[in-house]
């Protein structure tokens, strides 16, 4: 026999998951009916205004034999940075796209892009490549 100290209890588990089950259900048949999305109003293009057209790219080009051309207008070096300027009176962004053949070093276009952050400051660079 054994005495009341030595008594091994057990608890019993069954109530308590047909509680969660209940609680289960619950929570899952209120969650659908309570969710409330949230009213925006999304801004509606006006009819009398004309959509804003992007700008153009500005795009410098160094050819294989150092030549440099200016969205397709050939450019000496010395009349890049005035013919930059003329473009970058009428443009927002001062953003310069520059395409360089691959067979030239890097230094011909770091030369360039150090001339252009020179005399513009805060030039934004992007490198193009072919396809």
């Amino acid at each position: 026999m054994t005495s009341p100290s030595e008594k091994i209890g057990t608890i019993n588990v069954t109530p308590l998951i047909d509680i969660l089950l209940v609680l289960l259900i619950i929570f899952m048949v209120i969650t659908p009916l309570s969710s409330h999305g949230i009213n925006a109003e999304l801004p509606q293009q006006s009819v009398g205004t004309a959509a804003s057209k992007p700008e153009p790219e500005i795009v410098l080009e160094i050819t294989r034999d150092h030549q440099m051309l200016l969205n397709g207008q050939a450019v000496t070096r010395a009349e890049l940075p005035a013919e930059i300027a003329k473009l970058y009176r009428s443009r927002i962004s001062q953003q310069l796209f520059i395409r360089a053949d691959g067979d030239l070093e890097f230094s011909e276009v770091a030369t360039a892009m150090d001339e252009m952050r020179g005399a513009y400051g805060d030039v934004q660079f992007g490198l193009l490549t072919k396809p």
